[in-house]
């Protein structure tokens, strides 16, 4: 995301300023978080930024998340990845029940079932870029992680 050009940038702030939708949403916060190109608190209708649930306030302390899950000890390598991602668990009492991936806008884009405890997750397909990984353990537990994918 930070090696976006001008012409990107500027698309990404004409995204941003239609402030309608989790679209909007996620352009402001990348806009915000990769470039200092931050909005104000309030639009120009004096109602709050559409701001996509994965960037709420009260999902910043992604360090609590993640001692919630140390007990799996959740393994994805390497990444940023080219071709493919490892999964592991490491903990006999949970294996992964299944894998999926989706775009920033919230699209899914592949699935794939393991049912063990460890696998490989194919993204040589996918364009570079940051995408989510939704890991779905046996126990019920649903583990999102970031994944980037550069060539």
């Amino acid at each position: 995301m930070n090696e976006l050009d001008e012409n990107e940038i500027t698309l990404l702030q004409t995204i941003s300023d239609a402030n309608t939708g989790r679209t909007s949403g996620m352009a402001q916060s990348i806009l915000c978080f990769f470039y200092d190109i931050c909005r104000e608190n309030e639009n120009m209708n004096g109602e709050p930024p559409v701001v996509p649930p994965s960037f709420r306030k009260e999902d910043e302390n992604q360090y609590e998340e993640d001692l919630k899950y140390k007990d799996y000890n959740l393994g994805i390598y390497p990444n940023p990845a080219q071709t493919e991602v490892f999964i592991s668990v490491n903990n006999s009492n949970v294996k992964i029940n299944r894998v999926e991936l989706f775009d920033l806008v919230g699209r899914q884009l592949q699935t794939q079932v393991f049912e063990k405890s460890h696998g490989t997750f194919p993204i040589d397909e996918f364009t570079n870029g940051i995408y989510i990984l939704k890991v779905h353990l046996s126990n019920g537990e649903t583990v999102n992680r970031k994944l980037i994918k550069q060539n």
